[in-house]
């Protein structure tokens, strides 16, 4: 297409210097003029040869060979960038004329013609003196005495610079094009509604699996549709042909190794009687955009489903305060009932910590430990439930940095891995615990947990920490073990990862942050030796009515004074009128009106006395204030909330 442009101004060139030299033959000597005068002079002929050179920015040439004189018209001057005044033309001169790097070929050319008798036409570049650059092209015709032998040869060189130039743009745009769409993902394409010709884009090419000497063709872009989809584009076509509006629709492309989602979008052109005569249109591969639309509305789902699992888990657990409550003021003698129902209590709180952690909102009893004792810790309780001709082996990492983390939710998260890696090997199987620091992270370190199993399959591997998804028999697995594990370690700040192969088994990587400072063993909540409380007044500021009822009566079974405020506000009015008798603030995290850290520092701002403060909670937020170190995590039992009142009193 750029070729046939600079064709056609060239041609263009030619006919205006014909019409010219048409003019200069009705001059001919003692050819009376159109308006009958007589016959122009030679100086005007040459005028007009002067003027059809100017306007063709073609110039011309005499050689003399026998001579060896050179005559270059003025246009040929202006070509080469010479002063007629200063610059004499010769053979020397019209070489230097030439780029250096086109010199040899040009001369060769020339020798070439004056050897064979036949002129050649020869594309080259000429180097001004001032340093730009023309494009030419030179033609030559030989003139002959009558024996035969060469005397003359005479040429023109035409300066087709401009030509060559809206050559090189064109090609630039035509490239910046091209890499645009495949930057972009978009392939465009035009139809001829007349002849049915197609025309199809590189890019275009690139989405359908077409061979570069593949004819473009309606036929054969619908061969390469889903067959569910032909109808749909086909109908888009009808549709765009008859209304003349534009459209668009999503179809899936079926290639070699993969299907793709391709937005097509055509645009008639209409001609002055309305009719359309050609589309143009594009095809935008939307695979990518559309994977990331599915895992957002995934990532949304597996985010109501924490938070609905969070708020049920708290719910629940609020439930089992008030169970756990009564049964401990009671005060009943032990007995296997009473023992069942205490382990029933205790798997249903099991239960809501899964829920909890899954939901991302477990509240954690951090310490800073080493990551290979934690590991070895574990390793010990899953020696029991390895079968023998399963072996489970462990590479710990050497001089690892300590993580901050709950031991006990960790511990719980590497036993339900090893766990899930013996269900997927077979005897003589192998399960490998590895610690060690990330390569890419030095502030990260990892546990992993090995297998040579079965792996998974893709569709499984997408899905493997989806929330009640599994792939063991009914009744064999809930579902929730992995996605307590994704959320336990999202809880910690971590991430966790999985890799499968079909022949070489699946591997799970648990990614968590460094300690940033060694904190060492918190205290611990108990009194020394078991050492008496002291009797005082205790604030209750709980919402649940049940639960704030419970801890009354667990608080006064111990000799406690208790004032209960079933909202923030009320525990605000109570410190106000009773503030100098109280002695310990137990409050939940989340309320009504404002969080736990929030009342605290408002009865502060009230009363001008910093209270102790023990902080309960059934979850803990990812936003948790620094003052809310939740102390008590529901449910608690009457030898936890003794023991957390001795240490905040001091005892």
């Amino acid at each position: 297409m750029v070729e046939g442009a600079s064709e056609r101004e060239i041609h263009a060139l030619r006919q205006q210097v014909a019409d010219l030299q048409r003019r200069l033959a009705q001059f001919s000597a003692g050819t009376p003029t159109a308006d009958g005068h007589g016959a122009v002079t030679i100086s005007e002929r040459e005028e007009l040869m002067v003027e059809a050179e100017r306007v063709a920015h073609m110039g011309s040439w005499i050689w003399n060979i026998e001579t060896d004189e050179v005559h270059w018209s003025d246009e040929l001057y202006r070509i080469f960038g010479y002063d007629p005044a200063t610059a004499a033309a010769s053979t020397d001169a019209f070489f230097r004329a030439v780029h250096p790097e086109d010199r040899e070929r040009v001369r060769a050319a020339s020798a070439r013609g004056v050897s064979s008798g036949i002129p050649e036409q020869v594309d080259y570049r000429v180097l001004r003196p001032d340093g730009s650059v023309r494009h030419v092209t030179m033609s030559g015709a030989f003139l002959y005495d009558t024996s035969g032998t060469v005397r003359r040869i005479v040429g023109t060189i035409l300066d087709v610079t401009s030509g060559r130039e809206a050559e090189a743009a064109m090609a630039r745009a035509h490239s910046e094009l091209e890499e645009a769409q495949a930057i972009a993902g978009v392939g465009s394409w035009t139809l001829a509604v007349a002849t049915g010709e197609v025309s199809w884009s590189t890019q275009l090419r690139r989405i359908l699996g077409a061979p570069p000497d593949e004819v473009p063709s309606g036929e054969g872009f619908l061969a390469r549709l889903h067959v569910d989809d032909r109808a749909r584009l086909t109908s888009l076509h009808q549709r765009v042909l008859a209304t003349g509006q534009p459209a668009d629709v999503e179809v899936r492309v079926v290639g070699p190794s993969a299907v793709l989602r391709v937005k097509v979008k055509g645009v008639p052109h209409e001609n002055a009687s309305g009719e359309v005569t050609f589309v143009r249109g594009t095809v935008q591969d939307v695979t990518e955009q559309r994977l990331l639309e599915e895992q957002l509305v995934q990532a949304q789902k597996m985010e109501a489903i924490g938070r609905l699992a969070g708020g049920l888990a708290h719910d629940l657990n609020n439930h089992l305060m008030v169970i756990e409550g009564n049964i401990a003021v009671l005060r009943l003698p032990r007995s296997p009932e009473l023992d069942a129902l205490r382990g029933g209590i205790r798997a249903a709180s099991q239960t809501t910590s899964r829920l909890l952690a899954f939901g991302r909102s477990s509240p954690l009893r951090r310490r800073v430990v080493d990551p290979n004792h934690l590991v070895q810790q574990s390793l010990l309780l899953l020696e029991r439930v390895i079968p023998e001709d399963i072996s489970l082996c462990s590479t710990l990492g050497e001089a690892l940095p300590r993580v901050d983390v709950d031991e006990g939710m960790i511990g719980q998260c590497l036993v339900n891995l090893v766990l899930n890696a013996r269900d997927a090997v077979s005897s003589g199987g192998t399960i490998e615990v590895l610690t060690r620091r990330a390569v890419d992270a030095p502030d990260v370190v990892e546990l992993a947990v090995k297998d040579d199993g079965s792996g998974m399959e893709e569709a499984v591997l997408s899905r493997v920490f989806e929330p009640f998804f599994t792939t063991k028999a009914h009744g064999k697995g809930s579902g929730l073990g992995l996605a307590m594990v994704q959320g336990t370690v999202a809880q910690h700040g971590g991430t966790v990862t999985v890799t499968s192969d079909a022949s070489k088994g699946s591997t799970f990587v648990m990614r968590l942050p460094v300690a940033e400072v060694d904190l060492g063993k918190p205290p611990t909540l108990g009194a020394p030796g078991g050492a008496a409380v002291r009797r005082c007044t205790i604030l209750v500021v709980e919402d649940q009515y049940a639960v704030a009822t419970v801890l009354r009566r667990m608080l006064e079974a111990d000799g406690h004074r208790v004032l209960v405020a079933l909202r923030p506000s009320l525990a605000l009015d109570t410190v106000r009128e009773l503030g100098d008798t109280i002695d310990l603030v137990i409050c939940d995290v989340v309320m009504p009106e404002m969080r736990g850290a929030a009342l605290v520092r408002a009865i502060r701002a009230a009363t001008g006395r910093d209270y102790p403060v023990l902080f309960m909670s059934g979850y803990s937020h990812d936003e948790v204030e620094p003052e809310e170190i939740v102390r008590l995590s529901k449910p608690f039992v009457g030898e936890e909330l003794r023991l957390a009142v001795a240490e905040a009193l001091g005892a």
